[in-house]
């Protein structure tokens, strides 16, 4: 005998009361490698459905027909497409119905978890757990009489649920799927103790109209999740009790999270019934045993009925009254046992429900005003959770005016009587304006208006933060008052100045400084840096003015001034610096006067017009035959020079230099002369 059919064997022994696999077996912690069957069958139109997409874990409901090549110590593991009729390339009708209403069975077990009950394929199985329903082939594994096969924690592996032993009945197929499931999330079986310890049932059948979903999942009643005594199988395949209770659903909770709640259970956040004239509806899910979910609506008075129907949030499903049975008031599948009560607006309960079974009605002749409808569990079992639906009638009131939607004002403002407005609020006729100090609490205006968007306050609101609202009314009924809107009233900060001069190079030592008015300024602050040292040598706040002449000296050198505003009691910024320059005035150039043309006197005088901040002058006589300098000499504020020694008969050229306040001036034009 090989390993493989040993382990077969080994397998067979172990399986003799359960379909499930030894607890301690070894397996893969990866998904087994699939094979693609070319040839398969997959049949067309599988409704694709989905209980909640936007969950991060799946359990994918796969009735396409399912093969692996190992799974575990069997080989050739598949079963067949899903087929009532004897074609498996498509799905009839009739199997349309039964795969929907086999999801919807499985969808309402696990409502209370944050799971996604699809028939829609996965792209990858990444936190997904398979179950591949159809007839098994082959004859592959030896205990399919159990209705399907699992690994407790699946390691990877697909489960399998096998139609033939499920007789194609919804209820028995579906507790079967969510049997597997389950143990595919680490559920063992629900099983029933002797008071010596012994095991008098490893599948509790539960009660005459209830059963374990990890019992017997062949019973065709209701089936809830359970915390009850346990049992599993040993390496050797002998059944052992589990120590304790198994808490089914804080187990799945574990591993897959709690369902996102649709409705609050909380008095003054209740959910609004949908209406549409006189009638009413809502759904929901009650995800623990203190899931408490308020509804709120609305009766212009008179009779008022109610129905809370689990197993379902579709409304026409629920709503149709072939769909349950008699008063129960629940879907077939349902698991969620209701507790509802009807309340007033103070909180009084108005009527006493009829508990159909698992679902509820409440009758009651009410007077005018808004009721709340309370949902809870019964919470007789720890498996009382899952999806209800509402459905009723109130007579409609006129509607209630709609909320208004502020427009303005808000954020800083420079206006003390503002205008406040807001868009029309459907159903309202009248307007309540209340505006407040936010610093004092204090409501500074209190006024109803009718028929208006808008007003201007008369009265001057002083400087400061402000908050306004609008509550509408209209029908005879008061809306809700329109979220606030904040706003501060500051008179506008003065603007920044507009430098004008000095700028770039100037002689004056004691400029004037000049800028553009700014806007909402009444005061300047006059600031003069020197740019070298980085000292500030003027630093002054002056009114009202938009220039000053410093009366200090300021040296030569490079400066930079700025000039700040302040008005309306607030400083504004600083204007953009502005750099100059103070420095003297260049000596003008020297105008030459003679000698010129042909002159006799060979100690010549040389003069010149003074040129302007000039203070020396360099006299320079140039002998135009032998290329030299025959004077050369600086003269301190003179502007003639008679040559000291004879000059020799020639030709000649002379030119003069000005200097003064530190500076050169410029060369003067030659001027030529001969002395014969």
């Amino acid at each position: 005998m090989n390993i493989n059919s040993w382990l077969r064997q080994q397998l067979s022994k172990w399986l003799a009361f359960s379909e499930q696999p030894a607890r301690k077996q070894r397996r893969p912690g990866t998904r087994p490698w699939v094979e693609i069957l070319e040839d398969r069958t997959v049949p067309a139109g599988v409704p694709l459905l989905s209980s909640l997409p936007s969950a991060p874990a799946s359990l994918f409901l796969d009735f396409s027909g399912h093969y692996e090549s190992q799974w575990g110590a069997y080989r050739n593991a598949q079963v067949a497409p899903f087929d009532m009729d004897g074609n498996p390339a498509s799905i009839s009708s009739a199997e349309n119905q039964v795969i929907l209403n086999v999801w919807r069975y499985v969808a309402e077990d696990f409502a209370p978890f944050n799971v996604n009950v699809t028939t829609v394929r996965p792209g990858n199985f990444n936190n997904t757990e398979a179950i591949a329903i159809g007839a098994e082939v082959n004859n592959w594994y030896p205990g399919s009489a159990n209705g399907g096969i699992s690994y407790p924690g699946s390691g990877g592996y697909t489960s399998f649920v096998f139609t033939g032993e499920t007789l194609f009945d919804v209820g028995r197929l579906a507790n079967t799927i969510s049997h597997e499931a389950g143990h595919g999330y680490g559920l063992e079986h629900q099983s029933v103790i002797n008071s010596n310890g012994t095991v008098a049932n490893p599948y509790n059948p539960g009660t005459i109209d209830w059963t374990p979903i990890m019992g017997d999942n062949l019973q065709t009643d209701r089936h809830t999740w359970y915390v009850g005594r346990w049992t599993y199988k040993d390496d050797k395949g002998h059944v052992v009790v589990g120590s304790g209770n198994q808490d089914d659903v804080a187990i799945l909770r574990g591993k897959l999270g709690v369902r996102p709640d649709l409705n609050t259970g909380e008095y003054g956040a209740s959910t609004p019934l949908d209406r549409s004239g006189n009638q009413l509806s809502g759904k929901g899910v009650i995800e623990s045993l203190s899931d408490s979910d308020w509804f709120k609506f609305t009766t212009a008075g008179g009779p008022v009925n109610l129905t809370v129907v689990t197993g379902s949030t579709e409304l026409a499903y629920a709503s149709n009254a072939a769909n349950y049975g008699g008063s129960r008031y629940a879907v077939p599948g349902a698991n969620l046992d209701v507790k509802v009560r009807l309340l007033s607006a103070s909180g009084t309960e108005v009527a006493t429900p009829y508990l159909g079974g698992l679902g509820a009605n409440v009758s009651a002749n009410l007077s005018a005003g808004e009721y709340y409808l309370v949902v809870e569990s019964a919470a007789a079992r720890a498996g009382d959770l899952g999806l209800y639906t509402i459905f009723g009638s109130a007579p409609a009131q006129a509607a209630l005016p709609a909320t208004a939607t502020l427009i303005g004002p808000s954020g800083t403002i420079s206006s003390h009587t503002p205008t406040f407005s807001w868009n029309a609020a459907a159903n309202a006729s009248w307007y309540h304006l209340q505006i407040s100090n936010s610093s004092s609490g204090q409501n500074v205006f209190d006024q109803w208006m009718q028929n208006t968007t808008s007003y201007t306050v008369t009265n001057s609101l002083a400087s400061g933060s402000y908050s306004f609202m609008v509550q509408t009314y209209g029908n005879g009924q008061y809306g809700g008052w329109s979220t606030g809107m904040s706003f501060v009233v500051q008179d506008s900060a003065p603007a920044t100045a507009t430098l004008i001069g000095p700028s770039g190079t100037i002689s004056s030592h004691t400029p004037t400084f000049s800028w553009n008015a700014a806007a909402n300024a009444s005061w300047y602050h006059l600031q003069i840096s020197n740019s070298s040292s980085g000292q500030i040598v003027f630093d002054q706040w002056m009114a009202n003015t938009t220039s000053y002449t410093v009366t200090n000296s300021l040296a030569s050198g490079s400066y930079s001034f700025k000039v700040q505003t302040y008005g309306n009691g607030q400083y504004g910024g600083w204007s953009t610096g502005m750099s100059f320059v103070i420095q003297d005035s260049a000596p003008g150039t020297a105008t030459l006067i003679g000698p010129s043309g042909t002159i006799s006197s060979q100690t010549p005088t040389f003069s010149w017009n003074a040129a302007a901040n000039a203070d020396w002058y360099y006299i320079s006589v140039y002998n135009r035959a032998s290329g030299k300098y025959v004077i050369s000499l600086w003269l301190y504020k003179s502007t003639s020079y008679t040559a000291s020694s004879p000059l020799t008969t020639g030709s000649y050229s002379f030119s003069v230099l000005t200097y003064g306040n530190g500076q050169y001036g410029t060369w003067s034009a030659w001027m030529n002369f001969d002395i014969s």
